[in-house]
């Protein structure tokens, strides 16, 4: 009995030990891109396709500091063999709290949002693959982000 009562405690005090959701190495989610269709013209009236992740982190140590440290969201159009790649600034994150950051964290995808250059009527069907590192140099999980339908009219 005694045993049986040491291990409901032992399974009690684990379960309470959560670590949470937040860990030193950040972690990302993809949202959305929005709108995800694009054409090739430029005269799409929804504008350019954002790409919209969640990212959380316990330190929160991302940003851009001039002089210092930046860190970056890293893209890859996979249409292309080898991807096409392309990294973005964080903005200066001054005045929050980042202790156990959680945002939301949207680029502009129109210098990646490229396909086969086929002519039109035409639709390529683009993924990408997106990661964060932060100013420890961590790297987040990658995720696959789409599709995005690129329109040559």
């Amino acid at each position: 009995m005694k045993y049986l009562l040491a291990i409901i405690g032992i399974s009690l005090l684990a379960l309470g030990c959560n670590k949470g959701d937040f860990n030193t190495v950040p972690v990302i989610t993809f949202k959305s891109i929005e709108p995800n269709a694009f054409q090739t013209d430029n005269v799409t009236p929804l504008g350019h396709p954002m790409l919209t992740i969640t990212l959380k982190d316990a330190e929160g140590d991302f940003g851009f500091n001039d002089g210092f440290d930046t860190s970056y969201v890293y893209v890859k159009n996979m249409f292309f063999t080898p991807a096409l790649e392309d990294s973005f600034k964080f903005p200066t994150l001054s005045g929050i709290d980042r202790k156990n950051l959680s945002v939301d964290v949207s680029v502009d995808l129109k210098a990646l949002a490229l396909g086969s250059g086929l002519p039109g009527p035409n639709v390529d069907t683009i993924y990408f693959e997106v990661y964060v590192k932060d100013f420890a140099k961590n790297k987040s999980n990658v995720v696959q982000a789409g599709p995005l339908y690129l329109v040559t009219p």
